[in-house]
């Protein structure tokens, strides 16, 4: 928290050590590799490493930020190939066909 005078609102930012942390690979996954914060997974710590998800100051840094971000992307595109599917399948029906693998002509 700062504030630049005593006539201007306190105002929130993150520390310089935070934003050190955040911008550098220190984290180590497995036996030789370190990544950034944001990259790493708390399953690749090395054993002995005690973790818990809640600490504040793992949110801070973004811990496992972009695995989550990915994972979600994954699943956005799954859920998108089987409603796509399921929807060619029911027009195929809507034809007569069993389903949309033994329509003459299916858009892929």
């Amino acid at each position: 928290m700062y504030r630049k005078n005593e006539s201007n609102g306190a105002r929130f930012a993150d520390s310089c050590l935070v934003h050190q942390l955040r911008n550098f690979a220190w984290v180590p996954q497995g036996k030789a590799e370190f990544v950034k914060p944001a990259q790493a997974r708390s399953e690749l710590l090395p054993e002995g490493f005690t973790f818990d998800a809640g600490w504040p100051w793992l949110k801070a840094i973004q811990f496992g930020k972009n695995i989550e971000a990915q994972s979600a992307a994954d699943k956005a595109r799954a859920a998108a190939v089987a409603d796509r599917e399921k929807s060619q399948n029911e027009a195929a029906k809507a034809l007569g066909f069993d389903d949309a693998e033994y329509a003459p002509c299916q858009a892929k």
